[in-house]
């Protein structure tokens, strides 16, 4: 939850964001379980509806709570749903960069046979390991600079 307390710092004090980011944190901290976060953050911001920032700001923060693993989190951030494809992406990214590598089961990668399939431009990688492992790289060459 640290991560959503050091964002609390850049966003402007007065908006509604901070206030529903500082609401989100105290209810999923409160919260015994990820379907008693969920019924906290939809009973006081469902009104927001389907694929609002502020509605799905608080599931991730359920979701990092209390996700086990990579999957178990991705799961969790699903089934709360809402913007089930982008936020249950998001969630996978946080819950990778914090469990590291090799915490993810293959069963979430052997249905890909290593094939991963892009329109971002310029970018004809289309080997899903590689780029993982390119992306990893990232943050040691942050290290060596």
């Amino acid at each position: 939850m640290d991560i959503f307390t050091t964002a609390l710092g850049y966003i402007p004090q007065r908006s509604r964001l901070h206030e529903i980011v500082t609401g989100s944190l105290e209810q999923v901290q409160a919260a015994t379980d990820w379907i008693d976060g969920y019924r906290r953050i939809h009973g006081q911001y469902g009104k927001y509806g389907n694929c609002v920032i502020f509605q799905e700001v608080g599931t991730v923060m359920n979701t990092l709570r209390f996700g086990r693993d990579v999957g178990h989190g991705v799961c969790i951030q699903v089934s709360q749903g809402n913007d089930t494809d982008s936020f249950g992406a998001l969630a996978g990214a946080l819950l990778g960069v914090h469990f590291g590598p090799g915490h993810l089961e293959s069963r979430w990668l052997e249905p890909f046979n290593d094939r991963l399939q892009t329109r971002l431009a310029g970018f004809y990688d289309t080997s899903l390991s590689s780029t993982a492992d390119r992306v990893a790289a990232l943050g040691r060459l942050h290290d060596d600079h």
